[in-house]
């Protein structure tokens, strides 16, 4: 008996530990359970718990790559300077530690903020503000409904409807798991999506940290006593500032930057290559006084080797200003480029702007109008300020786009070498319209090939590109790249505008797209398709930066030269060959002659239209450009020169061609270009001897050198002498350098011719007035002449009075 008690005894224990364990075992699977939902679905609350206002992040800038020209020079680099930044998240950490703490860290700011000459009270300010971002103001009912739906730790709503975005809960979101991580992005790009926000634009000004900087560019000097105060709050950070060596050189192609990146230029289209990997800085803070830091660095960015020669930037940047500031055009554009490669060797635009100090206007007039305006509109006027003219503005191309024209029909051979056109100064036969060639008072008649173009004659290229053909011009218009982008390397390149379609051609388009107008391009794919003109038929794709740079075993850089980028062969050889002869005579005896350089052989086109303004031609406003290449008999360079709307002068040649020439002769002589004007295929120029009878010596020896032509007086004579014979008959061609015998007279009854003012100016009426000698008067305004009260060409004594009139 005693056994069996003892039996049912031990075994009601047993029951008793069997039912206390299984209990155990319940409650301890619920707290692992419990444990395991609060880590994985409710939004890491407590998984971060031990980081909450304990963690700050620094973004570590990687070093900016260098950008150097084709010749290894510095155009841009970054230096490293001292910055000061101040922690949000230990200013909240400081406003809320105790007073002994709290004093001890007041003094050390007050200290930093005296160095540096700052306000405590807006630093402060900024600070509270930081924390949190506002991102949306104004939101619907219905927005505000689903951001408060989505009960985010990250993005909250006020009262006011105003969306927030906090830094800080930011911070924290990313130490988040995986799991936790996915399912508070799913909310916030719902969040994203309802209020139209660009959730990638937010992350990246969340990811700058919980730190904002708050002096740039300290003294090494100043820096060091700041460290020395060791504040919790504010640090000092080792970081690049980007320094342009001059601001002024090529600023559209270079650009610049900003806390953001590259904002324009090849700083902004080659930011990826340039700007590197930033790195950070994690700091763990568990007091004011102890704290872990976690870096991983950065990676710095690549150097860039440009296309452009300094050297010859530098002449365009010195005579492009000079041209600017004497023809006073809205704005200029000038491009060089190699026409065997595709290379940009300089590219610049007037006004310009300071690439070290991008948001102030070079002009002291136009940065008082800045001062003036409101944010929006001063925004806009700096953004345009930015904009690149040789890629993104575009104008009507006016003559230079002969080129295209008279190369196209020689490559089909609706036209020849042989063929003739007549100009009777007019196109009269599309109903509704009457065209007319610009020198429509004294018409061209009958013209070979070469002297339609030598004259520019606008019905004699009507009628050869009615011979063409719609559908082979408009083809041969896509060919030459118009109406896309040429793929040059820079940002906001635009494409032009041609026709869509062949169906958009009428007979009016088709003729006045023959001499460029009705048709409109850019800089960069005008001078592109010219070069395909003279360099054997080839689209090339414009270059900005060099491909091939290669370090040899001492870690010196050799730079080799760009192979082209061939897009098509638009002509064949023996047309570009053909062209070359014609474009050269463009200078030597055509409409460009102002362009003939005796240190180089070349070959140009220029262009003049009336420019449109808000849809309509306005007379007074005009485009002058030219395009010129050399040496053409085997073309290395070329040059592209846009003025819109000159004032002193109007046409294409005479606007551009002193430029274009200056610019070609600097170049010539920097490259040791050698001179072949004696082999056996180079043209002999030629000009034509003016009529200077009945002019004063003055006078008539300016005409003569104009030409080209030099002189000799038999006997001795005054400036104001007059000029009573010639030896030579007027408009008889010359060899260029040939001396004209004059024979003056200083009797006072010698009579003076009167003048043709017709396409003068007033400036340039009263220069020629003065060197006559005239009595005069005049009337009216300061424009262009109008009339005179002694006819043109008939002689008048020295003390008849003449009366010019001039439009207002």
């Amino acid at each position: 008996m005693k056994n069996k008690k003892y039996s049912i005894k031990n075994k009601t224990v047993s029951s008793r530990s069997a039912v206390l364990f299984f209990v155990f075992i319940i409650i301890f699977s619920t707290i692992i359970f419990k444990l395991a939902y609060l880590q994985l679905y409710s939004n890491n609350k407590y998984s971060i718990e031990q980081f909450k206002d304990s963690v700050s992040y620094t973004s570590l800038e990687a070093k900016r790559g260098s950008i150097f020209d084709r010749n290894g020079n510095t155009l841009a680099k970054s230096i490293s300077v001292y910055n000061g930044y101040f922690s949000t998240f230990d200013y909240n950490r400081y406003k809320k530690s105790n007073a002994k703490l709290k004093d001890a860290e007041t003094k050390k700011l007050d200290k930093i903020f005296d160095i540096l000459q700052l306000n405590k009270e807006e630093i402060f300010e900024k600070a509270d503000q930081y924390n949190n971002l506002l991102i949306k103001k104004d939101i619907t009912e219905e927005q505000n409904a689903t951001v408060k739906s989505k009960n985010s730790l990250i993005v909250s709503v006020t009262n006011n409807k105003e969306v927030y975005f906090s830094v800080l809960e930011y911070d924290k979101f990313k130490l988040y798991t995986q799991k936790a991580r996915e399912a508070e992005e799913k909310k916030l790009d719902e969040i994203f999506s309802v209020l139209e926000i660009d959730k990638k634009k937010i992350f990246d000004r969340a990811e700058r940290g919980t730190n904002f900087r708050i002096k740039k560019s300290i003294s090494p000097e100043l820096a060091k006593e700041i460290k020395e105060i060791n504040s919790s709050i504010i640090s000092i950070e080792i970081e690049q500032s980007r320094n342009y060596i001059d601001g002024t050189l090529a600023p559209f192609v270079l650009g610049h930057t900003s806390e953001n990146g590259g904002q324009s230029g090849v700083e902004n289209s080659l930011n990826e290559t340039l700007s590197g990997t930033n790195g950070s800085k994690r700091v763990i803070r568990e007091n004011l006084n102890k704290s872990v830091e976690d870096v991983i660095e950065a990676k710095d960015g690549k150097d860039l080797y440009l296309t452009i020669d300094s050297t010859i930037q530098k002449y365009v940047s010195e005579y492009g200003q000079q041209y600017f500031e004497k023809e006073k055009p809205v704005k200029m554009t000038v491009i060089v480029s190699d026409v065997t490669n595709g290379d940009i060797v300089a590219m610049d635009s007037f006004p310009k702007y300071d690439t070290n100090n991008p948001t102030v206007p070079l002009d002291e007039d136009v940065v008082k109008e800045f001062d003036s305006l409101e944010e929006k509109e001063r925004l806009e006027r700096i953004f345009s300020m930015w904009r690149n003219p040789a890629v993104s503005d575009t104008y009507e191309p006016g003559s230079v786009f002969k080129l295209i024209t008279a190369s196209s029909s020689l490559e089909e051979n609706t036209d020849t070498l042989d063929s003739t056109f007549y100009c009777n100064g007019f196109i009269k036969d599309i109903p509704g319209i009457t065209l007319r060639c610009f020198n429509w008072q004294n018409p061209h008649g009958k013209e070979t090939f070469t002297e339609a173009l030598d004259n520019s004659c606008n019905p004699a290229f009507v009628q050869m590109v009615r011979h063409l053909g719609k559908e082979k011009f408009y083809r041969y218009i896509n060919g030459f790249g118009f109406g896309k982008k040429t793929g040059i390397n820079l940002p906001g390149e635009s494409v032009g505008q041609i026709p869509k379609s062949l169906s958009d051609i009428g007979a009016a388009e088709l003729a006045t797209m023959s001499y460029g107008h009705g048709i409109s391009v850019t800089p960069i794919q005008m001078i592109t398709a010219a070069n395909a003109v003279v360099n054997g038929g080839y689209l090339l794709e414009p270059q900005i930066s060099v491909n091939n740079v290669e370090k040899d075993s001492e870690g010196k850089i050799k730079i080799k030269d760009n192979e082209a980028i061939v897009k098509n062969q638009i002509i064949s050889k023996e047309t570009s060959d053909k062209m070359r002869v014609l474009m050269e005579h463009g200078v030597t005896d055509g409409i460009v002659n102002k362009v003939y350089s005796n240190k180089v052989r070349i070959g140009g086109k220029s262009g003049t239209t009336i420019k449109a303004v808000n849809g309509k031609y306005d007379d007074q406003k005009t485009v002058a450009s030219l395009y010129i290449a050399f040496p053409i008999e085997n073309p290395k360079y070329s040059i592209l020169i846009v003025f819109d709307e000159p004032k002193a002068n109007v046409g294409g040649t005479s606007v551009c061609s002193p430029l274009a020439k200056k610019l070609a002769e600097e170049i010539v002589d920097y490259k040791q270009i050698t001179n072949n004007n004696n082999d056996e295929n180079a043209i002999v120029r030629k000009t034509k001897v003016p009529d200077v009878r009945g002019l004063t010596l003055e006078y008539a020896t300016e005409l003569l050198k104009g030409q080209y032509l030099n002189y000799s007086i038999e006997g001795s004579g005054s400036s104001k002498s007059v000029v009573t014979g010639q030896n030579e008959e007027p408009e008889k061609r010359l060899v260029e350098g040939s001396t004209v015998n004059l024979t003056v007279s200083d009797d006072e009854n010698e009579k003076l011719l009167v003048v043709d003012f017709s396409n003068m100016s007033y400036q340039q009426a009263m220069n020629v007035v003065n060197k006559m000698g005239y009595k005069y008067k005049t009337s009216g305004g300061k424009g262009k002449f109008v009339s005179s009260n002694k006819q043109i060409g008939s002689y008048i004594s020295k003390d008849e009075e003449i009366v010019l009139t001039f439009e207002d």
